[in-house]
C-alpha cells in the first residue's frame, strides 16, 4: 500500500458525497485503496469468493461502496486498556 494511495481516500468518498453509500458502485482500485489492500489482493479473494461481494460487468468489476464500508468498519478490533 503506497502512503500516495491513503490520501486518496477522502477523494474517493467525497466524489460520492452526493449519494448514498448502498447505490454507489466502485472500481477495484478504489476498493483496494480505501480497505488498505493492493488490488493482487482484491484479485485473490475473488478468485477464492472470499471476503467482499463484487459485481462483474462488462466494464470489469465493481464493488458496493457501503460493502466496502461495512467490511472495513466489521475489521476493527477494539482494544481495551487493562492496565489499573
Amino acid at each position: 500500500m503506497d502512503k500516495n494511495n491513503i490520501s486518496m481516500i477522502p477523494v474517493i468518498l467525497s466524489k460520492y458525497k452526493d449519494y448514498s453509500a448502498d447505490m454507489v458502485d466502485i472500481t477495484s482500485k478504489e476498493a483496494a485503496i480505501i480497505l488498505h489492500l493492493s488490488a493482487r489482493t482484491l484479485e485473490g479473494w475473488r478468485a477464492k469468493r472470499k471476503n467482499l461481494n463484487y459485481n462483474r460487468l462488462p466494464g470489469g468489476i465493481t464493488y458496493n461502496l457501503q460493502d466496502v464500508l461495512d467490511y472495513k468498519k466489521s475489521s476493527v478490533v477494539n482494544t481495551v486498556d487493562i492496565a489499573a
